[in-house]
C-alpha cells in the first residue's frame, strides 16, 4: 500500500465543509470505501442519521494522539495529521486514526459498515456543534450496535498474548471448579504458588505467569487508550459482549478482560499484585487500576438500574464523606466521586475532564431531571472549572470539595496558591492529578475499613450554612485555631542524606522536654508516630506501632547517614549529620528515650555494616507514613500542636476549622479580610472535634477565600 498523503502546509484546513446537522438528535456516520487508485487505498463517505431511529453503526473508541507510550520515559511519538478524501473533498485525521482506517478498509464488505468517529463525524471547527455533539456522546455510544476499541497498529508483546490466550481461560475455569468445591482464592494466591493452583494449572504455567504478569499489566499503562478520560462512558455504557478490541493484527474480546478483572477483584489479587513503578512519574501504581475503574463504572450503572441494598451500600460511602440528604445532592456527590477516580486519566482538552463524564452521569439523574452541566467549548477551562466547583459547593451539604484542592511543587519550587490570576485558590484543577487529590479523610476511612472517621469541626453537631460565591470570592464560616510556627525545611524524600533534616526534625519533636502532648495523656513520641500514621492503624496489623516506628526510624537514620545524596552539599550534609549525632547521643543518655528511640551506639554499629536499600521501602510502617508526609510538610503551631499539611505551607500560615469540613485547613492571608487556600491538614489532637467547644463555635464567622 502507498504511503499516506501528508498535509502540505498550504492545505491544512479541511476542504470538505460539514453540512449543518438538522435535528437535535442527528449525527454523522462514516463509511470506509475501498479505492485502489487513492494513495491511502480508500476514501470516506458521510451520511446523517437520527439517534431516535439510527442506521445500525459502530462507535469507534481510540486515541487522537499516538497509541503508545515509552515505558521508560513516558514519551510518545509526535502526532501527525493527514488529509483523507471524503465525498469529493478532504478531511483531516491524525496518524493513529489513519492507521485504523487503513486496517479497516481491508475487511470484506467494509463499505457496508457505518462508523461514528468523533474526529470526522463532528465538525471540529464549529465550537457550537462540538459542544452539542459532546453532550450527546453518552447516547451515541449507548445506541451503537457495537463499540470498536482501537489500540494502535503494533501488536501486543508476546507475554501479553500468552496471558490473554492461555492463562486467563485456564485460571477462570479452575477458579470455577474450586468454587464448586467450596474453595475460594485469596489475595495470597496471586503468584499461583498455592497447591491448588500448582496442581490445577501445572507448575510450568504458574512459573510462566509469574514471569509474564508484569509485562501483561504494563500493557495497560503503555497503550494510551486505557488512560483516556473518555473511555469510562465509551465502554461502560455498552454491554461487554458488544465491545470489540483490535490491537495491530490481534483481535480481543472485551468480555475476557471484563471476566478477568472481576476474577482479580473477587479473589482480592488486586490487593497483592506487585505495584508497577512508573519512572517518568516517579510513583508506584496498582497494576489493575485502569481495568478496575472500567469494571466499577459498569457495575455502578448496573446497580443504579437494579436498585436494592447493594446500591444503597455504595451510596452510604458518599453519605459519610460528603453528606447528601436527597437525590439531587446525591447526584453531585456521585459526580464528584467520578471526577476524583478519573483524575489520573488524560484528555487533550482540560475541559474534557468535566465533559467526558456527562454521558455516564446521565444514568444517575433522578427521573425527569436534565443534566445541570452543558459542554461549552467557547468558555476557557478556568471558567468551566470554577462553574463546576461553584455548583458542587451550592448543591452538596459540606465543604468536601475544598479537601480535594492540592498545591504541590512546580519546577522544583513551591507552587503558590492562587498564583494564576484567573484561578481562585478554592477551585481544583480537575485536569491535574496532583492538583485535584482525594481527601485524607477518605483515604483513612478506606484504609481503616470505615472505623477511622475524622470530624474536626463536628459537622453533624452544628448547623451548616451553604457557602456563597461572588465573583471569585468563596465565603464560608470558620474560626482560626492556630498559626504555623516551625516547619521542616523540605518535604521528605525516599533515600539518602537529603532526608537528614526531616529526621532531625522528627527526633527534636520526640525528645521535647514536655512530658505530654497538648491536652492529652500521650507522650510526644506517641504524638509523632500517630501523626506519621495520621492516627490510622489498619485493622489487619498485628505488630505494635511504637515498635514499628522505632525500627522504621532506625533504618531511615542509618541509610541517611550512610548514603550521601547527590543533591546534598557537603557542608549541609556535615551540619545535618552533626545535629543527628547530637540528638542520638542525647537519646543514649536517657533511659526513657533510649527504650523508645534509636540510640547513637545502635546506629553507629549499623552504619559500618551492609545496608539493604530496599529494606526501608518494604518496611511495614512505610506505606502509611508516606500518606502523611511524603508529599507534605510537617509543622508546629505557635501554641504547640503538631500537624502535617501541604508542601506549600510556610511559617505564618493559619490553621482553621470550617463549618461543614471534616479536616482542618491551612489558609494564607492575602489582604486584611481575605485568604488564599493552601490545603487541608492533619492536626494532631484536633481531628475528632476536641477543640469544638461551645465557646469556639460561637466565635465562628465569615471567611473570604479568593
Amino acid at each position: 500500500m502507498s504511503s499516506p498523503t501528508v498535509t502540505p502546509p498550504d492545505e491544512e484546513r479541511n476542504e470538505y465543509p460539514h453540512k449543518p446537522l438538522q435535528g437535535a438528535g442527528e449525527i454523522r456516520l462514516v463509511r470506509i470505501l475501498s479505492k485502489a487508485d487513492d494513495p491511502n487505498g480508500f476514501e470516506l463517505g458521510l451520511s446523517t442519521t437520527s439517534l431516535d431511529d439510527p442506521i445500525p453503526y459502530v462507535a469507534l473508541s481510540y486515541t487522537w494522539e499516538a497509541a503508545e507510550l515509552n515505558p521508560k520515559t513516558g514519551d510518545h511519538a509526535p502526532t501527525l495529521e493527514f488529509q483523507v478524501k471524503c465525498d469529493g473533498g478532504n478531511v483531516k485525521v491524525t496518524d493513529n486514526l489513519l492507521d485504523f482506517l487503513q486496517r479497516a478498509q481491508q475487511i470484506a464488505n467494509i463499505s457496508d459498515t457505518y462508523y461514528w468517529i468523533d474526529q470526522i463525524s463532528i465538525n471540529q471547527e464549529d465550537s457550537v456543534e462540538r459542544s452539542q455533539q459532546v453532550a450527546m456522546m453518552g447516547s451515541i455510544y449507548k445506541a451503537a450496535g457495537k463499540v470498536h476499541i482501537w489500540l494502535g497498529k503494533n501488536n501486543p508483546p508476546l507475554e501479553f498474548l500468552w496471558v490473554y490466550k492461555s492463562f486467563i481461560p485456564l485460571i477462570l475455569r479452575l477458579e470455577g471448579e474450586l468454587r464448586d468445591r467450596g474453595i475460594a482464592l485469596g489475595s495470597g494466591s496471586w503468584d499461583c504458588s498455592i497447591p491448588e493452583l500448582v496442581q490445577g494449572l501445572g507448575a510450568s504455567t504458574c512459573k510462566r505467569w509469574r514471569e509474564n504478569q508484569e509485562a501483561f499489566f504494563w500493557f495497560f499503562y503503555t497503550r494510551r487508550w486505557f488512560l483516556r478520560a473518555w473511555i469510562l462512558q465509551e465502554v461502560t455504557l455498552q454491554d461487554p459482549s458488544r465491545v470489540q478490541v483490535t490491537c495491530g493484527k490481534e483481535e480481543f474480546s472485551w468480555e475476557v478482560f471484563d471476566s478477568f478483572t472481576r476474577f482479580v477483584e473477587r479473589s482480592s489479587w488486586h490487593h497483592s499484585l506487585p505495584f508497577l513503578y512508573v519512572t517518568w512519574a516517579e510513583k508506584f501504581v496498582g497494576p489493575m487500576v485502569p481495568l478496575l475503574n472500567l469494571l466499577k463504572g459498569r457495575r455502578y450503572i448496573d446497580m443504579q438500574a437494579r436498585g436494592g441494598s447493594e446500591l444503597e451500600s455504595w451510596k452510604a460511602n458518599f453519605i459519610w464523606d460528603i453528606g447528601p440528604q436527597n437525590e439531587h445532592q446525591m447526584w453531585y456527590s456521585i459526580y464528584l466521586h467520578f471526577l476524583r477516580t478519573t483524575r489520573f486519566m488524560s484528555a487533550k482538552d482540560p475541559r474534557d475532564h468535566i465533559y467526558s463524564l456527562l454521558g455516564l452521569m446521565a444514568e444517575f439523574l433522578p427521573p425527569g431531571v436534565k443534566c445541570p452541566f452543558t459542554p461549552d467549548y467557547k468558555a476557557p477551562a478556568a471558567r468551566v472549572f470554577k462553574d463546576v466547583a461553584t455548583r458542587i459547593f451550592q448543591n452538596t451539604p459540606s465543604l468536601y470539595l475544598l479537601s480535594t484542592v492540592s498545591y504541590g511543587l512546580c519546577d522544583g519550587e513551591i507552587a503558590v496558591p492562587g498564583g494564576r490570576a484567573d484561578w481562585p485558590s478554592w477551585v481544583p484543577d480537575f485536569s491535574n492529578e496532583t492538583g485535584f487529590a482525594p481527601s485524607l479523610s477518605t483515604t483513612v476511612y478506606m484504609v481503616s475499613s470505615g472505623k477511622q472517621r475524622y470530624n474536626a469541626s463536628k459537622i453533624d453537631a452544628i448547623e451548616y450554612q451553604l457557602p456563597t460565591v461572588q465573583d471569585d470570592v468563596l465565603t464560608v464560616q470558620g474560626v482560626q485555631v492556630g498559626t504555623v510556627g516551625k516547619c521542616n525545611d523540605r518535604r521528605r524524600v525516599v533515600s539518602g542524606s537529603e532526608n537528614l533534616p526531616f529526621l532531625c526534625f522528627i527526633l527534636e519533636l520526640c525528645t521535647r522536654r514536655e512530658a505530654q502532648y497538648q491536652n492529652s495523656s500521650q507522650t510526644w513520641i506517641e504524638a509523632v508516630w500517630r501523626t506519621m500514621m495520621v492516627d490510622c492503624i489498619p485493622a489487619n496489623w498485628d505488630a505494635q506501632p511504637p515498635e514499628l516506628f522505632k525500627s522504621w526510624l532506625f533504618e531511615h537514620i542509618v541509610r541517611a547517614i550512610k548514603f550521601k545524596g547527590r543533591d546534598h552539599g557537603v557542608q549541609s550534609y556535615l551540619e545535618s549529620k552533626a545535629t543527628m549525632v547530637g540528638l542520638l547521643q542525647r537519646i543514649s543518655g536517657d533511659p526513657y528515650l533510649s527504650a523508645a528511640l534509636p540510640t547513637w551506639e545502635e546506629v553507629n554499629l549499623k552504619t559500618s555494616e551492609y545496608v539493604d536499600q530496599d529494606q526501608v521501602e518494604k518496611h511495614p510502617f512505610e506505606l502509611l507514613a508516606c500518606e502523611s508526609f511524603s508529599t507534605g510538610r510537617w509543622y508546629l503551631t505557635t501554641d504547640g500542636y503538631l500537624g502535617s499539611g501541604p508542601v506549600s505551607l510556610t511559617e505564618g500560615d493559619e490553621a482553621w476549622l470550617l463549618k461543614g469540613a471534616k479536616m482542618p485547613f491551612i489558609l494564607r492571608k492575602a489582604t486584611d479580610n481575605q485568604y488564599r487556600l493552601v490545603g487541608e491538614s492533619y492536626l494532631h489532637g484536633v481531628m475528632y472535634g476536641e477543640l469544638m467547644t461551645d465557646e469556639l463555635v460561637s466565635q465562628m464567622g465569615p471567611v473570604e477565600i479568593i
